[in-house]
């Protein structure tokens, strides 16, 4: 389903989503500056608002979305977890979702990688996912094979 979907998108580009605090607008980050106590709050507000319109805005011409998981996992498990899902689950059904986590590990933790990343309903239901497959095939079977034979990684 990934590659027939990303292919049928050829035209459009790959659009990375990387909630990076510099990267949000001059208003989030001097509150954040004069309230230091509800920095973590304020910038996941930003990073909602900028991803949510970044991919409003480029939807008619992205061929996959990237969001890079490290930068949304560094707003922490609740708030970050939260602005994750949402940004997915903003992206048009007819565009992947290539999960940028670059995950490598191996037996039950590479499964329980893979159910986090590509499951719908408890996980963020992705596409596709970068690995890092240092550890060889075991890092990288769970995320290709089984019931994710169809995802793209």
């Amino acid at each position: 389903r990934t590659y027939d979907v990303l292919f049928s998108c050829t035209a459009r580009q790959d659009t990375p989503l990387e909630p990076c605090p510099v990267g949000l607008p001059t208003m989030y980050v001097c509150i954040c500056a004069s309230h230091p106590e509800n920095v973590l709050l304020r910038v996941t507000y930003g990073t909602t608002i900028e991803c949510l319109s970044l991919v409003k805005r480029t939807a008619p011409h992205a061929a996959a979305y990237k969001p890079n998981a490290a930068f949304f996992e560094a707003l922490g498990p609740n708030l970050g977890g939260t602005t994750l899902r949402r940004v997915i689950d903003a992206i048009p059904d007819d565009i992947p979702v290539l999960l940028d986590a670059k995950r490598g590990d191996i037996g039950s933790t590479a499964q329980a990688y893979a159910e986090a990343c590509y499951d719908r309903d408890d996980g963020l239901g992705a596409d596709g996912v970068t690995l890092s497959p240092l550890m060889g095939w075991d890092s990288v079977k769970p995320f290709v094979t089984g019931k994710y034979a169809d995802r793209g990684a």
